[in-house]
C-alpha cells in the first residue's frame, strides 16, 4: 500500500457528511450505496453481520469509499441481491485506480482472500477498471453475468416517447391506458414527501401483497420494516417517488420509484386483484414514465427482472455482472 495512503472506517453519520459536501469530487454513482440506502439496510440487516465503511485518504483528501460487510475471508460491498440490484464503490474520478490498489492492499493486510461485488454493469467503470488492475497486482478477476436489468432511455415528451416505441407496444400502451380511462374515475396520486403519511405506506403494503403469492411472502415482518424505513429516509432525502392509481376513489395500484441523477427507477409495486382485467399496474407504471419524462429525467430504468410488461414499456435488456476478486 503507499505509504501516504490512511484508510479508517467511518459511520453512515460521516458517509451524509461526505455525500453534503459539494466541495469533495466523489462519484455518487450508484443509487444502493447511497447513505439514506444503507443507513436503511444496517439498521435492517447488519446487527449481527462484521460491517464497516472504509475511507481512504491521500494527504488527507478523501480518494474513495467502499462499504463492505465480511464472512470469514470474504468481503462483499455492502447490500444484498434480494432489495439491492446494482453496486459499485464510491471514488473520486481522478485517483480511481490509486484507490482501488490501496483498497485490495489494505484487505489483503487484513487477511481477506476475496472481494465479492454484485450488480455490476458495463457501464460501470469497475466492469473496465478491475481486470488490468487485477491482472497487474498477481490477483484474479472473473466476471459473471449474473441478472438483466431493463432500461429505457427517456426523450423529451411523452409523444416522442410512445413515437419510439414499436407499432405493437405503442398500440398495447394506447389500448390498455384507454381501456381504464374507460372504467371509471382515474386519480394519480404521487407522494414525494411521507411526512405525517404513515398511511401510504400501509396501502403500499395492501396493494404489494395482494399482488401475488410470492410478494406477500417476501414483505414478511422483517422486510416490511426495512421496506418502511427505506421510504422514510429516501423521503428525507428527496429521492422518493410513491405512485397510487385510483379508480373510483379505490387504490388500485402502486408503483415504488426513487429519482436520482436525472434516472427513475422503478423498485417495486403491486395492484389490486379487483382491476387486474383492467391492466391498472401496467397503467401505473407507463405514469410513472410519463412523470419522469415530464420531470426532465433522461433514464427509467426498470431493474432486474424479465417481467414482461418491462419490454412492453420499452425496457431495454442490459446484463448485470457478478465480481469475484480473489487476493491469493
Amino acid at each position: 500500500m503507499p505509504s501516504d495512503i490512511l484508510t479508517t472506517a467511518e459511520t453512515i453519520e460521516d458517509l451524509y457528511a461526505h455525500w453534503h459536501d459539494s466541495l469533495l469530487p466523489l462519484q455518487w454513482n450508484c443509487l444502493f450505496l447511497l447513505p439514506p440506502w444503507l443507513k436503511a439496510w444496517h439498521s435492517t440487516f447488519a446487527k449481527d453481520i462484521h460491517s464497516e465503511i472504509l475511507v481512504s485518504r491521500s494527504h488527507n483528501d478523501i480518494i474513495g469509499i467502499a462499504p463492505l460487510l465480511y464472512k470469514g475471508r470474504k468481503a462483499m460491498v455492502i447490500g444484498s441481491e434480494d432489495v439491492c440490484d446494482y453496486s459499485d464503490l464510491i471514488m473520486n474520478p481522478d485517483h480511481k485506480e490509486l484507490f482501488l490498489h490501496s483498497l485490495f492492499d489494505y484487505l489483503r493486510s487484513k487477511n481477506i482472500e476475496e472481494l465479492h461485488i454484485n450488480g455490476v454493469t458495463e457501464d460501470n467503470t469497475l466492469y473496465t477498471l478491475l481486470p488490468g488492475i487485477a491482472a497487474y497486482s498477481g490477483y484474479k478477476c472473473i466476471y459473471q453475468q449474473h441478472n438483466a436489468s431493463y432500461i429505457k432511455k427517456l426523450p423529451s415528451g411523452w409523444q416522442e416517447y410512445l413515437d419510439q416505441l414499436s407499432g405493437k407496444q405503442r398500440h398495447e400502451v394506447r389500448r390498455k391506458i384507454r381501456r381504464l380511462e374507460e372504467a371509471g374515475k382515474i386519480k394519480l396520486r404521487i407522494i414525494d414527501n411521507l411526512e405525517g403519511k404513515d398511511s401510504a405506506i400501509d396501502t403500499f403494503f395492501q396493494l404489494f401483497t395482494a399482488s401475488s403469492k410470492d410478494k406477500a411472502e417476501f414483505m414478511d415482518e422483517h422486510m416490511s420494516g426495512f421496506f418502511r424505513e427505506l421510504m422514510h429516509v429516501m423521503s428525507a432525502s428527496g429521492l422518493l417517488r410513491l405512485f397510487f392509481l385510483f379508480i373510483d376513489d379505490i387504490p388500485a395500484a402502486t408503483a415504488l420509484c426513487f429519482e436520482y441523477n436525472k434516472t427513475m427507477y422503478l423498485y417495486n409495486s403491486g395492484y389490486n386483484p379487483q382491476f387486474s382485467s383492467m391492466s391498472a399496474g401496467f397503467f401505473c407504471k407507463a405514469m410513472s414514465i410519463k412523470n419522469a419524462i415530464d420531470r426532465g429525467c433522461t433514464t427509467y430504468d426498470f431493474l432486474n427482472g424479465s417481467e414482461p410488461y418491462k419490454r412492453r414499456l420499452g425496457g431495454i435488456p442490459t446484463p448485470v455482472y457478478q465480481c469475484h476478486l480473489h487476493f491469493k
